[in-house]
């Protein structure tokens, strides 16, 4: 069967709407933490706060996933670390 995306990660299957499989975790925050998630959905105009999270979330693996390739790849480029260290370039 084929199924296609509309961009919103739900997908389509002859005219019926599905969801991927999602979990729910329990997370608490400080009042610290929770006034700058408040603020953040404020600022960017999300009106759920689940979303707020997910989006947060996503960015944080996103900038994590970057700080390690940017690491790998320093190491990669680096002088085949031929003096034993593994330090990158700035």
């Amino acid at each position: 069967m084929d199924a296609s995306h509309d961009g919103t990660g739900n997908g389509r299957m002859d005219g019926i709407t599905f969801r991927p499989a999602q979990r729910r975790v329990e997370v608490t925050f400080t009042e610290e933490q929770y006034a700058a998630l408040e603020g953040w959905r404020s600022a960017n105009r999300v009106g759920d706060r689940s979303e707020a999270v997910r989006e947060l979330v996503r960015l944080g693996l996103l900038a994590e996933i970057a700080r390690v390739y940017r690491l790998v790849v320093g190491v990669a480029d680096s002088d085949d670390g031929a003096d034993g260290s593994f330090e990158t370039r700035r």
